[in-house]
């Protein structure tokens, strides 16, 4: 609470280093989705109205303690509310008695419009609404319906009944001040700090008690915000229920013998931590994900992968397309170092970064599952830490770049921690599945957080997984896609794990003299693919055909990696005839290649019927990369070799 509340001053009302998405509330305010606007003239009366559009309903609103968490009863917002609050004539048109709302309603709002606090525009809409014509005047004005029974009819406005509908208003006052230009009440600041002057002034007469997270006496609070992770999140932080029954178990009296929040404190707090959800929350089912520096400064996201991380602190210095391959490690730390020294601009020495995950109990409870506080310079050594250590060629399309048309791109990072899960577990279907990932994602956010080793039975599912046959659909381009994005990060986390374990630092181009078996074997397993795909590739022209079937590289690597030397013969035996086209053509390249992988086993090591361990994946990937590289490198020289040939 009291780090959330130092964000919140050091945030409201300041210039940021990021742009976020929506603004930080005043105290005393929430957000509603509005069905219908009411506009008026500055003496109150009604000149028309209209219905919000579905993309701009989320209203701000005035709110009290009992307002702001209600889900039953007849507490009213003070200025915007449903028509069962705000229209005197609606028992008329429902046959549904309203009277104690709307008179708790118009007596709340009369009070702060009579007060010194008030303003023309609250004056203004508490004229109107005395007079008793709200849904008279909507009805005249075509925005709500009536059936021949007289009352409303069943008829939705943006999915929601007409007689549920939530208003909010527009006051226009022609006077040429600045302070009358802006009509919308939701948007206007003179309100927003009206509502804030006359209710803290009457919060002030209460009696104090001791905040616990400021160690202030002031007013304080028995009913905190809810619509925490989203709007419609009924979920409490901190909650207490009417003291009857088992409540507190018999050990207090009331809530306030356990803690006691300020008003204050508590609006600050909740209202911060809603504002760094909704623009930089990270989602997963029920459970959210935030990390932030208290001072409001720009800091990279734990959960997401180098691409959206270190890009726009990349593109600031260079003019470099997302696809660029980087060709060493080293040049991607030197790039990554780079990208997190323009984070550290912006910190200072005494920068402290909160890391912190939320997940509903039950439907009203909403509990801390992580919390995490460091130094901020902690922080951005521990991130840059994780994408230097589990980095990798990713092969997959970026969610930044978001085309699904695109062919995807090449690019070195570490991959984002969904990503991770969904490599190790599968994609997210099913309740089940929602749960078990975000479980795994929050196992996997102190290894980048706090250095801590990746855990070895995620990396062991998805080693199991990423060879086995149609895990990845029976569509064979989109399955050959989402295998290459797998495979991709699976050896990512083969990097990582090796480096956390064994203090292995493994290279993401191609080992030429590495002796390690399982190596070899992936790279054997590579040139068995690749030779048979560039065969199949040019029968295919020569025959016309339109489908290219599976290489036996494909169809056997899931039992190669259990029974590798058996299983290599029966892929011999399949390239023979392939091996004897390229004896034939003079073309010796991938026999020399194949004898070249094997010259490099150890005595006894090719013969070992063990099963293979996870570094076959890396070999087995270099060595496609490697192949894939060549490929492009012999299509640029060709291509310059043609232009000079023209010139």
């Amino acid at each position: 609470m009291s780090d959330l509340c130092q964000t919140y001053d050091a945030c409201f009302g300041k210039k940021l280093t990021f742009q976020p998405r929506t603004e930080l509330l005043h105290m005393g305010h929430s957000t509603q989705n509005a069905q219908i606007e009411i506009v008026l003239n500055g003496d109150g009366l009604f000149r028309n109205a209209e219905i919000v559009p579905k993309d701009d309903a989320v209203t701000v609103i005035p709110v009290t303690e009992d307002s702001a968490g209600k889900t039953s009863g007849d507490s009213p917002h003070p200025l915007c509310d449903k028509l069962k609050y705000i229209a005197a004539d609606y028992a008329v048109y429902t046959k549904e008695d309203n009277a104690k709302k709307y008179n708790a309603y118009l007596e709340q709002l009369k009070d702060w419009a009579e007060s010194p606090y008030s303003c023309q525009k609250v004056q203004a809409i508490y004229t109107y609404l005395k007079k008793g014509r709200v849904i008279t005047d909507l009805l005249e004005a075509g925005i709500l319906q009536i059936g021949e029974n007289g009352k409303l009819k069943d008829d939705k406005i943006e999915e929601i009944s007409q007689k549920d509908s939530f208003v909010r208003f527009r006051v226009e006052i022609d006077s040429g001040k600045a302070e009358d230009r802006e009509a919308r009440v939701y948007r206007d600041s003179m309100v927003y700090e009206s509502f804030l002057s006359y209710y803290t002034s009457k919060k002030a007469v209460q009696k104090k008690d001791l905040c616990y997270a400021t160690g202030k006496w002031m007013p304080c609070s028995d009913k905190h915000l809810a619509k925490i992770r989203h709007i419609g999140d009924k979920a409490k932080l901190i909650s207490s229920n009417e003291p009857t029954g088992f409540t507190y178990h018999g050990r207090f009296s009331n809530s306030r013998e356990v803690a006691s929040i300020g008003y204050e404190t508590s609006q600050k707090a909740h209202l911060a931590l809603r504002w760094l959800v909704e623009n930089q929350g990270f989602h997963c089912g029920e459970q959210v994900i935030v990390a932030w520096e208290l001072q409001g400064r720009k800091i990279p996201s734990p959960f997401q992968g180098t691409a959206e991380v270190a890009m726009e602190e990349w593109e600031k210095d260079a003019e470099e397309e997302l696809h660029e391959i980087v060709q060493t490690g080293w040049e991607f730390s030197k790039k990554l170092k780079k990208a997190v020294k323009g984070y550290r601009k912006e910190l200072d020495i005494h920068s402290d970064v909160v890391v912190m995950a939320l997940e509903a109990a039950t439907t009203g409870r909403l509990s801390i599952v992580f919390y995490k506080k460091m130094k901020g310079s902690d922080y951005l050594d521990n991130i840059e830490h994780w994408h230097n250590t589990c980095s990798w060629y990713l092969e997959y399309k970026s969610e930044k770049q978001g085309d699904e048309n695109s062919k995807g791109y090449f690019f070195v990072g570490a991959p984002s921690l969904r990503d991770i899960c969904v490599t190790a577990y599968g994609d997210e279907h099913g309740e089940s599945m929602k749960k078990l990932l975000k479980s795994q994602i929050e196992r996997l956010l102190p290894c980048v957080t706090d250095r801590k080793p990746l855990p070895e039975d995620i990396l062991r599912m998805a080693v199991n997984r990423i060879f086995r046959l149609g895990v990845f659909g029976k569509k064979k381009e989109e399955a050959k896609n989402k295998f290459q994005k797998a495979l991709s990060i699976t050896c990512a986390m083969i990097r990582k794990f090796r480096f956390d374990k064994y203090k292995e630092e493994w290279n993401m181009a191609l080992e030429e003299r590495r002796t390690d078996r399982s190596y070899l074997f992936g790279r054997l397993l590579a040139v068995a693919q690749e030779l048979e795909e560039n065969a199949l590739y040019h029968q295919k022209n020569q025959e016309n055909q339109k489908n290219q079937r599976d290489t036996a590289a494909e169809r056997f690597r899931e039992i190669f990696r259990r029974k590798p030397v058996k299983t290599w013969g029966v892929i011999e035996d399949c390239l023979s005839p392939y091996l004897s086209y390229q004896k034939a053509t003079g073309n010796s390249l991938y026999t020399d290649k194949l004898d070249e992988i094997i010259d490099l086993f150890q005595p006894g090591d090719f013969e070992s019927k063990a099963p293979l361990d996870e570094l076959v994946f890396l070999g087995y990937h270099c060595q496609r990369r490697a192949f894939k590289e060549a490929r492009m490198q012999n299509k640029q020289e060709n291509k310059e070799k043609k232009g000079s040939i023209e010139e």
